[in-house]
């Protein structure tokens, strides 16, 4: 079970952080301007993060002693609220863009590469909650190893492999092609953790 888990937040992680890598050609003011949106955004994740962290905890528990209404209300709490608050985290980080990234820096054109990609955190701060919550649900349900390959193909295979084509090959959208592709990448993630998580619960529950 710990291995995939690990994997699982290897990918996640490193989904993130090698697009500074991939984006070096770009200059030093492109990078500078995405470390500052990926900063917030790592802000941002605390939230969800540790709501899903604390959904598993009370799933497990639950799923452990077979109290299935303790369970059901647990994952929904931690959806809602984590998909709840995480919304209005990307409202706020929206509308208070300006002095955040003035507060980060004051060059002109790092801050216009920085306010450039704000949209897209705003976004996928929904999705990126459902997705963390429900891969943190179905660990308590013992299921480890299929989401790791969702994580991986969706991450590693979408965000950063798509990102890539999207700032390079295709649209050639520069930096923004790796932020679109990491939206992209954790709507489909959420798509398919959600309903495995159901049918987890359905067998697990039904199992004697």
């Amino acid at each position: 079970l710990g291995l995939p888990m690990g994997l699982s937040n290897l990918v996640e992680i490193t989904s993130f952080t090698l697009i500074s890598l991939f984006i070096a050609s770009l200059g030093a003011t492109v990078v500078a301007g995405h470390r500052i949106m990926a900063n917030l955004a790592a802000l941002c994740y605390m939230l969800p993060l540790s709501l899903a962290i604390a959904t598993l905890a009370n799933v497990g528990q639950s799923v452990g002693a077979r109290h299935w209404p303790r369970a059901h209300a647990a994952i929904a709490s931690g959806l809602l609220l984590a998909a709840s608050l995480s919304s209005l985290v990307g409202l706020l980080l929206w509308l208070s863009a300006l002095p955040l990234v003035a507060a980060y820096t004051d060059d002109p054109e790092v801050r216009a590469v920085a306010l450039s990609l704000v949209a897209y955190i705003a976004i996928y701060q929904f999705f990126d909650a459902l997705q963390t919550v429900a891969g943190h649900a179905l660990r308590a349900y013992r299921i480890t190893f299929v989401p790791m390959l969702v994580q991986t193909v969706c991450f590693w295979g979408i965000g950063l492999l798509g990102g890539w084509w999207l700032c390079y090959r295709g649209p050639r959208m520069g930096v923004e092609g790796f932020w679109l592709a990491s939206v992209i990448s954790l709507v489909l993630a959420a798509a398919l953790l959600l309903p495995l998580l159901w049918k987890a619960i359905r067998i697990t529950e039904s199992s004697p």
